[in-house]
Formats: structure tokens, C-alpha cells, sequence
């Protein structure tokens, strides 16, 4: 509060100069003297929301009368009420926006805070206190407020200082505005009320000549309310976010292998790729945030190569056999065994327990088999079949094509047998023939 002293010892500087007084009426009070603009500029609350002269003074109070008189002249009365003037009023900052004032504050802490809740209003809590756990993949690059927005070292009465509270929520209510409203296509009061979001009461307040079942057409002009901010927050923000880069595959035609089976040349693995994100909070005409992105690969992808095969399977062996095991040994060939006849020969302990098909030709049994246990037999379609007993597992079925060396089967011990091994025959012409005579051993 201005002092008592301080304001008599301005108004004895006045003796002897020409005074405008005038009864004005700023927010309540009656009367305020200024000595063309000598008395205000000698003080601290000159740098007021409009500025110090006495034509901006005059401009934020409502000017009733006006005389010209000398400070000899001047009453007790009226420079008791010019001091009173003086000595009800407080320190206070004007929060001017854009040249508008908005409110006053009772110091420039609490209007530098008002700024502050503003911007805060458009961060998270992680960004506010800047985690350094939050910002390593997210960040704020720039915040913008239009405005601009000063404070104004300015006096006032007690009741017109606001807190920052008070004023914080003013400011986010938003300033109400009247405008022209065109109609794009006919439509009733009612829809052009609710996509303004008004009601059909306040659009018929606003548009007096006309009524609740007034059908509008293209090109008539309405007025209608919309609140507008006092301030606009734009924040740009940049969001990292790694993400893995899926691997192609790339296929090779290869023309001598039969098909039905394929190669991996080249295993693929997954790339890494960093992500940023330039999000701004400004809203675009569909109502939606800008966003900019925007990629680096920390890692690159390598392709898995695959080759594939195009040449038909023969239906027809060649009448050539291979060893259908991988490696082993002939552990019983054929020919008389504990009383009977042996039909073919058995193969035990080979390097992996993986059956190959002889030759080629279509699988024409596969399943289980008396004593045979798992068994498969293929017919080549040249006078020769070859039969595989005793699996563990079988990896074809009836009317399946395969080629020699294609895998058909694991070793195993079904059926009647005292171990894993594989029972192998050859016939020819529906007639057993000596395996041994057909495949290298």
C-alpha cells in the first residue's frame, strides 16, 4: 500500500502548476488527479496495462467531469479524497495478453506463476520434472504461447486482485465471441445449433427473426457465440521408440531339385530401427495432432534366402537303389534265421536314425504291420517295391510321391524285434529279392 507521506510530498511538488482534476470512477473510487502526467510518472505505477501518460489513464476509468483550476485553489476536501484515492489501493501486476488485461496479481511471482500452469497444463508430470528415466525417449523440443504475454507493475483496489487460481481458470474458460456463421447445405435451427454446440433458445436469442422451425438454405448468414482462448499453447514434442525391421525372404528357383522340398541358403534375422515421433499438440482441421516421423535403423535387416524347387518328382525308380540308412551295418542279412526265412536285410547303429526312400516312386503303405511294426512300402512303378519296417515314426502317407533320398521315416524298434534297427527289402515282380544284390554296402 503507497504510503501516506509519499503522496503528500508528490502533491507539494504540484504548487504553482496547472492541474486537470476530474472526478472519474476507476473500479468503485471517486476521485484521481494527474498533472499532465508529471504526478504518475514520478511514481512506480506509472508502467500501468495502458501506459503512463494521462490519456491512458483516463482510458481505464470512466471520466464524468473536467475543470481547470490552480493548486492554490485546490480544497482540503479534494486532496483528501485524492489521497484516499491513493492510500486504499495495493501493489499489484497486470496479466496482459496480447495488450488485453486479464487479470492483476498481487506480485510478478505469482504472474510469472499463472505462465508457468499454463505450459504445465500441456505436459505430463514426467516432463514437468524432467525424469531423466521418462526423457531418455521422450523430450520436449519447443513450446510456443501466442500472445504475447507481459506484466505490468499496476495499483489497484483490494477486491480486484485475483489469485493465481482465479486466474488460471479464467484464462482456460476462454473468451466468448459473437460471429457470422454461413450455411454450407439446408439444414433445420436445430442442426446448425448442435453442431455449434449451442441450443435452440440461444441460437433464437442471438437471431432474433427467426424461429424454432425455420429451415436454413445454402448461403444464409447466422450469428452465433463460440468461446475462443485467450492464449494458445503450442508443444512440440520428440518420442524415440525402437522397433524391430522384419527380415524379406528371397526365393531362388532352383531347377534340379524335385518338388516337394526346399533349401535354406541363408538364415534371416530381423533388423532394429528407431522411430521418432515430431508431435505437435496443435490441432489440424480434422481435429487431429500433427504428427511427423521419422526413421533411423540402428541395425539392418538380412535377408533369409530360400531355394526353392521345380522339378517334378518321377513317378517311375530308376532301378538303382541307395543305402536308405545313414551309415550303420548289416547286423543279419537274408536267408534262413532261427528256423525260418529272413526276408530282407537288417541295418542297426547308423550315424542318425533318419530312413531314406531307395528310389523313386509313391508310397503305396504306410502304418502299422503285424510284426513289421511301423511299416512303409513304395512302389517305383518299374517291377520293384521297397519295404521299411520296425519305425519309430513314419513322415509320408498313401499316395505320397517321393524321390530317392528323401527322408521317410525314423529308426525304431516296433513290431516284433530285440532292437532299434531297420528291416530293408527289395522285390521285384512281386518276388523277394537279395538287397544286397541292389544297394552299395
Amino acid at each position: 500500500m503507497l504510503s501516506r507521506k509519499s503522496i503528500c510530498s508528490t502533491l507539494l511538488i504540484m504548487a504553482n502548476i496547472t492541474l486537470f482534476v476530474m472526478t472519474i470512477i476507476p473500479k468503485g473510487s471517486v476521485t484521481a488527479i494527474d498533472a499532465c502526467g508529471i504526478l504518475l510518472n514520478d511514481q512506480e505505477y506509472a508502467n500501468n496495462e495502458v501506459g503512463g501518460s494521462i490519456e491512458n489513464f483516463l482510458y481505464k476509468n470512466q471520466l464524468i467531469e473536467e475543470q481547470r483550476v490552480s493548486t492554490e485553489k485546490v480544497s482540503d476536501e479534494v486532496l483528501g479524497e485524492v489521497i484516499k484515492q491513493f492510500e486504499d489501493k495495493e501493489e499489484a501486476y497486470a496479466y496482459v495478453i496480447a495488450g488485453e488485461v486479464i487479470a492483476y496479481l498481487s506480485s510478478k511471482k505469482e504472474a510469472e506463476e499463472v505462465t508457468k500452469n499454463i505450459m504445465f497444463q500441456y505436459m505430463s508430470k514426467e516432463e514437468s520434472f524432467g525424469l531423466k528415466s521418462f526423457l531418455e525417449n521422450r523430450k520436449i523440443m519447443n513450446v510456443q504461447l501466442t500472445g504475447p504475454i507481459t506484466y505490468k507493475y499496476n495499483p489497484v483496489q483490494p477486491d480486484q486482485i485475483q489469485s493465481v487460481e482465479e486466474t488460471l481458470a479464467f484464462i482456460n474458460k476462454g473468451k466468448l465471441i459473437l460471429t457470422d456463421y454461413m450455411v454450407k447445405e439446408e439444414k433445420s435451427l436445430q442442426e446448425i445449433a448442435d453442431m455449434n454446440h449451442l441450443t435452440t433458445e440461444e441460437m433464437l436469442q442471438l437471431n432474433a427473426h427467426l424461429s424454432t422451425d425455420d429451415v436454413l438454405k445454402k448461403g444464409d448468414v447466422l450469428v452465433i457465440s463460440k468461446t475462443i482462448p485467450f492464449i494458445n499453447v503450442t508443444v512440440e514434442r520428440e518420442c524415440l521408440h525402437e522397433s524391430a525391421i522384419p527380415f524379406e525372404t528371397k526365393v531362388k528357383v532352383d531347377e534340379t531339385l524335385y518338388t516337394g522340398k526346399t533349401e535354406l541358403e541363408q538364415e534371416g534375422r530381423n533388423g532394429r530401427k528407431v522411430v521418432a515421433s515430431m508431435i505437435v499438440n496443435e490441432q489440424n482441421e480434422k481435429g487431429e495432432y500433427q504428427e511427423i516421423k521419422s526413421e533411423i535403423i540402428t541395425k539392418k535387416p538380412v535377408a533369409e534366402r530360400v531355394i526353392k524347387e521345380t522339378k517334378e518328382t518321377p513317378l517311375q525308380g530308376t532301378g538303382s537303389f541307395i543305402w536308405p540308412a545313414d551309415g550303420g551295418y548289416i547286423s543279419s542279412e537274408q536267408g534262413p534265421r532261427w528256423g525260418k526265412i529272413h526276408k530282407g536285410i537288417d541295418i542297426a547303429q547308423p550315424t542318425t536314425k533318419t530312413i531314406h526312400a531307395a528310389d523313386h516312386g509313391i508310397v503305396v503303405e504306410a502304418g502299422i504291420s503285424g510284426g513289421y511294426g511301423n511299416k512303409i512300402r513304395i512302389d517305383h512303378n518299374n517291377g520293384y517295391e521297397t519295404i521299411y519296417a520296425h519305425l519309430e515314426s513314419m513322415d509320408v502317407k498313401i499316395g505320397d510321391t517321393v524321390e530317392s533320398g528323401s527322408k521317410i521315416g525314423i529308426m525304431g524298434s516296433t513290431g516284433h524285434t530285440t532292437g532299434t534297427h531297420l528291416h530293408f527289402e527289395i522285390l521285384e515282380n512281386d518276388h523277394l529279392v537279395d538287397p544286397l544284390d541292389f544297394v552299395p554296402h
